[in-house]
């Protein structure tokens, strides 16, 4: 027989739920006020150990705002004492210590060859730390194509704006692991200093290293003007399909030629010693949606440095066979390639490469300031 709850056991359930809330707000305030406080008030002289004096205060602080709420038992009130205490400790000494702008935790495994792919590309980038998001901009010194990364989880933390840099070769090495050790990564990103704590739930085990920040001035990357651009071809392409499609193109020319049929996309090379075609028909896509009106079919889009398309199969080498590329197409302009990175959640790349007449020479090209 299923029991059939009082209401009077609802009401208590509701009661206890806002007693918590406004037991959380309190709490919430006094780390605020704490926050604010310069390291010297609170640490001792070199250390992460609380001063005697602050120690006994938070600890006073904490009591008076439970003492205000005797619906808590004697055991409860202990152990949201002791849990506070440890949660505001390890917040000040984060935020104070460490100097810490944001934290965010990822699979280990994952953001080892996310990061691993990224330094294949550039070998240091800035970190700028926003309230919702970890941002990286970076744009090739030829400046045809422009790269923004999104790093974003729902464990992210973000205690200030400020933007880092960091070497990536390094940063690689200390993100260090191996795929069969179940272990997450905690990423610390503070204003002199990158801490990370790597912890395998097969070994029951922490690693913590650090990565000093490095002292780096790019030019921000002209990304406003290029995300107001209207496309007008849409279509993906699983991974896999991509990586088959820059093995088998670049044996007659750098440049690849895109054109658009009604159902179809092409991919064209000329050179001296023939020409070459590869072609994705509709069906062979994830999706392909066109807006072209009154044009002539096929529809010649430009011409793009495969060189250049391979970085982003460099970023594919973290998705799943079945996980796709998606593109943006539209004549004489970039072409622009999203792609999400489901094992890092909400994480994300946008991409950028600027045209480039199929003749020209590098120098020659249009680069990502023309548009």
């Amino acid at each position: 027989m299923v029991e059939v709850k009082k209401s009077e056991y609802w009401h208590d359930m509701a009661k206890k739920g806002e007693i918590d809330s406004e037991i959380t707000t309190k709490l919430s305030e006094l780390y605020t006020q704490y926050q604010n406080l310069s390291p010297s008030s609170i640490f001792q002289e070199n250390t992460a150990i609380f001063l005697e004096s602050f120690e006994q205060e938070l600890n006073d602080s904490i009591q008076d705002i439970l003492h205000a709420f005797p619906e808590l038992s004697k055991k409860e009130a202990q152990l949201q004492r002791k849990f506070t205490f440890k949660m505001i400790q390890q917040i000040l000494i984060t935020t104070h210590i460490q100097k810490a702008l944001c934290e965010i935790t990822f699979p280990a495994f994952p953001i080892l060859k996310f990061i691993e792919a990224f330094s294949g590309l550039i070998g240091e980038a800035q970190f700028r730390i926003t309230e919702n998001n970890i941002i990286v901009n970076i744009m090739d010194p030829s400046r045809i194509c422009l790269i923004q990364l999104k790093l974003s989880d729902k464990s992210f933390k973000f205690y200030q704006e400020d933007i880092v840099a960091f070497n990536l070769d390094d940063f690689k090495k200390i993100c260090y692991c191996q795929a069969g050790d179940k272990s997450t990564t905690k990423l610390i990103f503070g204003k002199e200093h990158l801490f990370i704590s790597i912890h395998s739930e097969k070994y029951n085990s922490q690693i913590d290293r650090t990565l000093d920040a490095i002292d780096l001035t790019i030019e921000e990357p002209p990304l406003d003007t290029l995300l107001n651009i209207e496309y007008l071809v849409k279509y993906s392409l699983e991974k896999s399909k991509f990586e088959y499609m820059l093995k088998n193109l670049g044996i007659y020319s750098e440049i690849i030629d895109i054109s658009v049929d009604t159902d179809k996309i092409i991919f064209q090379e000329q050179g001296q010693i023939g020409n070459g075609e590869l072609i994705w028909k509709k069906d062979q896509l994830k999706d392909l949606e066109i807006e072209l009106k009154d044009q002539t079919f096929p529809h010649q889009i430009a011409g793009y440095s495969l060189t250049f398309m391979g970085w982003i199969g460099k970023m594919c080498s973290i998705l799943e066979k079945n996980e796709y590329v998606q593109f943006y197409l539209k004549y004489d302009h970039p072409l622009r390639a999203e792609i999400t990175f489901n094992k890092l959640s909400a994480s994300s790349m946008l991409f950028f490469l600027a045209p480039r007449a199929i003749e020209a020479e590098f120098e020659e090209d249009d680069d990502i300031d023309d548009f």
